[in-house]
């Protein structure tokens, strides 16, 4: 393990410290926000996916926004080319391709969230990185203080595939004591 630092957190954003450890992204790599949990399985399934680009998107968001029930905080929403259609939904065993990544999808519209899990295959994370450093010859606005959505929107928007692992739970994301508290008791069981 090489742990990269990024002095200039609190001014920053994901793809600022990301790219502080650009010379690691030159082969396949797993993204992993470091303020969430979830089942091994998901991880299973992320690193089984054929795709370049893939991010895991949990399907229960449009159920926990019908019912009220989600917890507090923005969210990362996706759509992707395949919405769950009627009260069930079985994911495409290849996933599905997103088309829409980010804090900025309209939530009635979003087919899913973004847990904060993806993978790059060598040839994805040359694409993360292409889109990256165009984005910097564009001197795109706010990009040292973008969010890993927002590159992830950029490469979609430059005709690239992003592909969607579709689960449904099985993760947290713990931002506040609170959530320390609820993963904490749900982990003793």
């Amino acid at each position: 393990v090489r742990f990269v630092d990024n002095d200039r957190f609190r001014d920053t954003g994901e793809v600022y410290s990301l790219f502080r450890a650009e010379q690691e992204l030159a082969k396949p790599f797993v993204l992993l926000y470091g303020d969430i949990i979830f089942e091994r399985v998901i991880l299973v399934e992320l690193l089984r996916a054929p795709a370049d680009a893939a991010v895991v998107v949990d399907r229960a968001y449009p159920d926990l926004l019908r019912t009220g029930k989600l917890p507090e905080g923005p969210r990362d929403l996706v759509v992707t080319e395949t919405p769950a259609e009627g009260a069930r939904f079985v994911a495409p065993a290849e996933g599905s391709r997103v088309l829409r990544i980010g804090p900025d999808v309209d939530p009635p519209a979003a087919h899913g969230e973004f847990i904060g899990l993806a993978a790059f295959s060598a040839a994805g994370a040359r694409t993360l990185r292409d889109a990256y450093h165009e984005l910097r010859i564009e001197r795109a606005e706010g990009l040292e203080k973008a969010s890993v959505t927002h590159l992830l929107q950029a490469m979609i928007d430059r005709g690239r595939i992003v592909t969607a692992i579709d689960v449904h739970k099985g993760w947290m994301e713990i931002d506040r004591f609170d959530d320390y508290r609820r993963a904490s008791a749900q982990l003793k069981r």
